[in-house]
């Protein structure tokens, strides 16, 4: 009997040492990690990796924001931009949503868990005709994001005089050098170095701040507050170059400002140092005790993605003689009637140009560009939402499949 109650007397101890025990709340997520602000990507095959001359294809980027700080327009935006060599590809005008994209998406969040995103319809283009002997020359397209952004850290930093002092008396806590991996943006502070310096006859704290580039973009030229609204429009200004590569940086230790030199950061080879302190008098007596550092970066970032484009010449055979002479060179005459090629490759007709993509879909000459860029758009979304696979792309951007500015796409 004793046993018994012995036993039961010891597993409830147990239940109660365990719910005693400190725990972790689920709900609480720190959003100030990693290194990354504003990523690009192209949706699927806008634009395709072979293009027939004198064939339109899309232009579309899908843009999410991954790091911490919100671009929300108000005065923070991004802008997107684009560039080719006009000698091989003509933008078609009227097929943008707008001449200048703003980009204005909210930051890593409790209601933004992974950031915001958004896609881009650029401008569509033609491949110009090829002009001397080249078969398939070779072209690139590029999209570039231009956003001001901010990296902050905020940490619990040792403030300890004793080894000065020579204050024996118990330690809270002991000076140390800290490292980081990232805090929610491009440029990461990686390490803060307390040292604690005489001053007189006082004791002032100083920290000296390493940050880097560990994003995969560029640090353009920094702007103050008044410019805040056009941090990319005023990059174009040539006396702004000099200046590409700095990072604005400002602290407080426990609720004080701290002076930081230099307060503007120049970054050679991707890395930068600044040292920032205590402007008043600093300490006079043993300290010893933990104080909450914050340091703040502010600066004006480039992210971009490029794609290499073939061209290929249109009179190159790509269709078996089977026409008559009276379809179109997108179509192929069976039993008298001409019939696109999308749809012949659909029904399982085994010419050259019909590949395995047609296997077990219905596809159809029923897609213009923005259909295309829709539809990947929302393939994309999807992807990032339900974490499922899905094919690249719904349309096939192929010259000799429709009439010109279709696009054989699947039927939905």
């Amino acid at each position: 009997m004793m046993r018994k109650i012995f036993f039961s007397v010891l597993v409830l101890f147990l239940i109660v040492l365990t719910s005693c025990g400190p725990k972790q709340n689920p709900y609480i997520v720190d959003y100030y990690t990693g290194t990354k602000g504003l990523e690009l990507e192209f949706l699927g095959d806008s634009p395709p990796d072979e293009i027939y001359e004198n064939t339109e294809f899309p232009l579309a980027v899908f843009v999410s924001n991954e790091g911490a700080f919100s671009l929300n327009g108000s005065p923070y935006k991004g802008l997107i931009s684009y560039s080719y060599d006009s000698f091989y590809l003509s933008p078609i005008l009227g097929t943008a949503q707008e001449e200048v994209l703003d980009i204005m998406l909210e930051g890593k969040s409790y209601t933004y868990p992974e950031g915001d995103f958004e896609t881009f319809i650029l401008p569509g283009f033609r491949a110009n005709s090829i002009v001397g002997q080249r078969e398939n020359p070779l072209t690139d397209l590029f999209v570039t994001a231009c956003y001001p952004y901010r990296t902050k850290l905020t940490d619990e930093i040792c403030i300890d005089t004793s080894a000065i002092t020579r204050d024996i008396r118990e330690k809270v806590c002991t000076s140390e050098i800290k490292g980081y991996n990232g805090q929610g943006a491009p440029v990461a502070i990686t390490e803060v170095k307390p040292e604690m310096q005489t001053f007189g006859n006082r004791i002032r704290p100083v920290f000296l701040i390493t940050i880097q580039n560990r994003g995969s973009g560029s640090v353009l030229s920094p702007v103050d507050k008044s410019e805040i609204e056009r941090a990319c429009e005023v990059q174009t200004d040539s006396s702004r170059k000099k200046n590409w590569n700095k990072v604005l940086v400002r602290a407080q230790l426990s609720g004080e400002e701290l002076t930081c030199v230099p307060d503007e950061i120049t970054l050679r080879e991707q890395k930068g140092f600044a040292r920032c302190y205590l402007s008043s008098e600093g300490y006079g007596s043993s300290l010893n005790y933990l104080a909450t550092l914050i340091v703040e970066l502010d600066y004006v970032y480039l992210s971009s993605v490029s794609k290499t484009v073939s061209i290929v010449r249109s009179n190159i055979p790509d269709l078996e003689p089977l026409s008559s002479g009276n379809c179109d060179y997108w179509q192929t005459e069976i039993k008298g009637v001409c019939k696109n090629n999308c749809e012949l490759c659909s029904e399982g007709a085994r010419f050259a140009f019909c590949s395995s993509i047609y296997a077990n879909t219905n596809w159809t000459c029923g897609c213009g560009v923005e259909d295309c860029v829709t539809t990947l758009a929302n393939k994309k979304l999807k992807k990032l939402t339900d974490q499922i696979e899905f094919k690249a792309s719904d349309c096939i951007f192929t010259y000799n499949l429709c009439e010109p500015e279709k696009f054989c796409c699947a039927k939905q």
